[in-house]
């Protein structure tokens, strides 16, 4: 059945009244007395139309809402790259690393090692002053650094030290984790024996109020 909205208009979107002798299907006859003569049953069949017409125009309206959001969304950045961080042999580069008591370390360094390398470069940091100097210091020899009763005795120099139970050597002849193992003493009483790293000058360093010491480098040639 076709049905006509000729007897009703719209008025600035409003519902108008239909005009007298109007039928609301494509011709008036007997069977217009079942919508077309009932007002209020074509009123509202139109307004359930109009209805209709809103919801689909409002579904139409939220899926295209939603299809620009999704493809106006920004992707997430890349996460940045991993840094690749300094690992030491038997270790890692970690202030709380456990290392044997001195009592109890056995230091072995082979021949090739003794021969090659001859002494070190140590830094100073001068805490009171701000200031730092570097000291050349042969391998068993002693340091007086100015100003001060601290003196600093280098012992044994491994390239590539590493840490087995409680032994110390060298994995290689590289650099790869130079360490001097060095006893510093005040007013003649010892107040650090340790290893100081290179690479990892943070690890068991010395503590003190005035003085930082660290290995700048190895020297094959003093």
């Amino acid at each position: 059945m076709t049905v006509w909205i000729q007897d009703f208009g719209f008025i600035n979107g409003e519902v108008a009244e239909p005009a007298e002798g109007s039928c609301l299907l494509s011709s008036c006859g007997a069977n217009n007395s079942t919508v077309g003569s009932n007002p209020t049953l074509s009123a509202i069949i139109l307004k359930e139309f109009m209805m209709d017409k809103r919801y689909i125009f409002l579904m139409i309206g939220v899926v295209s809402m939603t299809t620009f959001i999704s493809c106006t969304k920004k992707e997430p950045p890349p996460p940045p790259p991993k840094e690749e961080t300094s690992t030491m042999q038997g270790m890692t580069g970690h202030a709380d690393i456990q290392m044997p008591a001195s009592a109890e370390m056995k230091v072995i360094v082979p021949d090739d090692v003794k021969t090659k390398w001859k002494g070190v470069i140590l830094t100073v940091v001068d805490n009171e002053t701000t200031t730092t100097k570097d000291y050349t210091l042969q391998l068993g020899g002693k340091l007086a650094v100015p100003g001060s009763q601290i003196e600093v005795q280098a012992e044994e120099f491994l390239p590539d030290l590493k840490i087995d139970g409680n032994i110390y050597t060298t994995a290689t002849s590289e650099l790869l984790n130079p360490a001097i193992h060095v006893m510093v003493t005040e007013g003649g009483k010892e107040i650090f024996k340790g290893w100081l790293f290179q690479k990892f000058p943070s690890v068991h360093p010395l503590k003190h109020q005035r003085f930082g010491i660290t290995l700048k480098e190895p020297l094959t040639h003093l």
